[in-house]
């Protein structure tokens, strides 16, 4: 796990988890935890979260914020990355379900959330056109080639 991996490294880092209250007594078993800060049953929701919690977590300055997203996307992860902006931190790190890791900034976010997916869309129109062209340049060779062919005879 990732905060056995960090207190390893770090002995006297504080490790505090952002989790929901059905996992708390769970996660307090582990030595390497320290506080589990907890949020209402269900869904995370930054717009449902008691502001008591809110207050707490921009009111702590973190030397790290970890996000560890259950898929590659980070769909249905923007109320977390949008916590991870209010919350003071020096760095801010996402792993998705692949281990693939990268440094949360504006900019980051920003490419992952829709550039890069916007990026991805366009090549797949780009490809389509292409296939396109090459199909309709054979098809007008063959028209040519038809067009000859009748002039002659």
């Amino acid at each position: 796990m990732a905060g056995k991996w960090l207190k390893e490294r770090f002995p006297e880092a504080t490790i505090s988890i952002l989790a929901q209250s059905e996992v708390k007594d769970e996660l307090l078993k582990n030595s390497f935890i320290n506080e589990v800060l907890v949020y209402d049953q269900g869904r995370f929701s930054l717009f449902q979260m008691e502001r008591r919690l809110l207050y707490k977590l921009k009111a702590h300055e973190f030397d790290l914020v970890t996000i560890l997203y259950n898929n590659v996307s980070g769909r249905g992860y923007l109320n977390v990355d949008l916590l991870a902006f209010l919350i003071r931190s020096r760095y801010k790190l996402v792993f998705d379900s692949e281990g693939e890791g990268y440094l949360l900034t504006p900019v980051s976010w920003i490419y992952r959330r829709f550039i890069k997916k916007g990026v991805c869309f366009l090549l797949h129109q780009l490809e389509i056109i292409l296939i396109m062209i090459s199909v309709l340049i054979k098809m007008g060779r063959r028209h040519i080639a038809m067009d000859m062919s009748s002039k002659r005879r």
